[in-house]
């Protein structure tokens, strides 16, 4: 074994551990961004919808500004991922006689 075989080896842990750390904070920020967008995406969705109302009485009688509207406000969102819902287990069926 190399004589400075243990400082190499603290050397490694400590790269190690600051490559995890540093993974973990990527991670993190990577959370909050998606946070932060889809916070922003339900505030436009509420602005469009407040403004819908608007928009339709100031042009009710101004049929192509409404189909300039509907599709310019149109939008479509992927659907939310739902939290897995936990597994109960099925309690076992009694004996048949």
């Amino acid at each position: 074994m190399p004589e400075n075989f243990i400082e190499e080896l603290n050397a490694d842990i400590q790269d190690l551990e600051s490559e995890i750390a540093e993974h973990a904070g990527a991670v993190d920020d990577h959370v909050n961004a998606s946070v932060s967008i889809d916070d922003t995406i339900d505030r436009g969705f509420e602005i469009i919808r407040k403004l819908d109302g608007l928009i339709r009485n100031k042009y009710a009688d101004d049929p192509g500004t409404l189909a300039e509207w509907a599709a310019a406000s149109h939008t479509e969102r992927a659907p939310r991922r739902r939290a897995p819902v936990p597994s109960t287990p099925t309690p076992p069926s009694p004996p048949t006689v």
